[in-house]
């Protein structure tokens, strides 16, 4: 019992020296952290892609392993389906950087040019409803609604200025960093070497902790396990389905004859990747460009998006998606917003799968305690 204290009292004041030198000599510090961080993005970043890629690996692995039988034919299934999910991650990474950046930053583009002509159009059904003429009047004043359009127009044009450049540079940010950090060549050769020997690596680790931490083996292999399946699930769930909305988004716009129809159907899949509050952002700005060219049109657009997202929710996201997020909708907001703040685009889409493995594991945590509770409360009454 002694000696426990002893090693507790060590550690401690191990650890206050440690954290004091760190402040004392920050600058240093801060110097040492940098390179170490630029020294291991590559690997870093060659973990993050072996990740993705093993997603679609195992997929083709298990499609192969359905079609082929036999030992020969193993022989050959992981270097044809690493093949394959490579070159399905390199058409991805290709459709993103070539199509859908470009046509998410033209987006902003339009919409801070239009949104003048939007606002104008708006203000303009306005002045030619009587009711809503004479009510602006009484509220604000006698001919209130004659300058309504100049001031209207100076507010949203400074907001919309503001946030386009916010959003175009962080856009123009996220495309400059990730190709510029990754470090494309390091991370796909690492990313190789991880996959190639993926189940050899997956012993290993789970052999030093057995060795050297056994009491923390089971906690380990359970949070991996935890944060595995929510990552896989939400990214697998979430990219099908922001594809498949996209394609209906643009489709519909294009029998309907709604401008921007691949522009907006890019957007509304592309945000429809945040759950909960990206179909809301997706369609409120696809209304704002309608509303560029027609304000009636802007209403029937709004009504068929609306329509989309009631049959997209109730029958297309259950079977395609179900409940891979795991994650209530109150905690998905804090998620996103939390993730923007700290990560940007990238930030928002980690942050759901990743709050939604701490969500699991509190709720794992809380149960357990739970019938600890219930177990001794039992024993008590006997």
């Amino acid at each position: 019992m002694l000696k426990n204290h002893k090693n507790l009292i060590v550690t401690l004041l191990v650890s206050l020296v440690v954290v004091l030198a760190v402040f004392r000599y920050w600058e240093i510090a801060e110097n040492f952290l940098i390179t170490m961080w630029q020294a291991t993005l590559p690997f870093i970043g060659g973990a993050m892609v072996a990740y993705v890629v093993n997603i679609l690996m195992s997929g083709y692995e298990r499609g192969y392993y359905h079609v082929f039988k036999g030992e020969t034919a193993r022989k050959f299934s992981r270097p044809l389906t690493l093949l394959l999910a490579y070159a399905t991650f390199l058409v991805l990474l290709i459709i993103l950087l070539g199509i859908v950046i470009p046509e998410l930053i033209d987006s902003i583009q339009t919409l801070i040019a239009s949104a003048p002509r939007a606002i104008q159009n708006l203000i303009e059904v306005v002045q030619e409803n009587e009711w809503l003429n004479t009510h602006i009047n009484e509220f604000f004043g006698s001919d209130a609604s004659n300058g309504l359009v100049e001031r209207v127009n100076a507010y949203a044009t400074e907001i919309l200025n503001g946030t386009g450049t916010f959003l175009l540079g962080l856009l123009t940010s996220v495309t400059d960093i990730f190709s510029a950090l990754l470090n494309i060549f390091m991370a796909l050769i690492f990313s190789v070497y991880v996959l190639v020997s993926k189940e050899e690596l997956g012993s290993q680790i789970r052999r030093l902790i057995k060795t050297y931490l056994p009491s923390f083996y089971e906690p380990f292999e359970n949070v991996r396990k935890v944060f595995h399946e929510s990552f896989r699930n939400f990214f697998t769930g979430q990219m099908t389905e922001a594809v498949i909305l996209g394609v209906l988004v643009f489709l519909g716009m294009t029998l309907f004859k709604f401008p921007y129809a691949s522009t907006i159907g890019i957007l509304v899949g592309f945000t429809n990747m945040f759950p909960i509050i990206g179909a809301y952002i997706g369609g409120i700005v696809g209304m704002i460009l309608v509303m560029t060219q027609s304000f009636s049109q802007a209403l029937w657009f709004l009504v068929f998006i609306v329509v989309l997202q009631q049959i997209e929710s109730n029958l297309i996201y259950p079977r395609v998606v179900g409940n891979s997020v795991g994650l209530p909708g109150m905690w998905v907001i804090v998620a996103v917003t939390v993730g923007g703040a700290l990560g940007g685009i990238f930030g928002m889409l980690v942050s759901v799968p990743f709050f939604a493995s701490l969500y699991k594991l509190i709720r794992q945590d809380v149960l357990r305690r739970e019938a600890r509770q219930l177990l001794r409360q039992e024993e008590e009454a006997l």
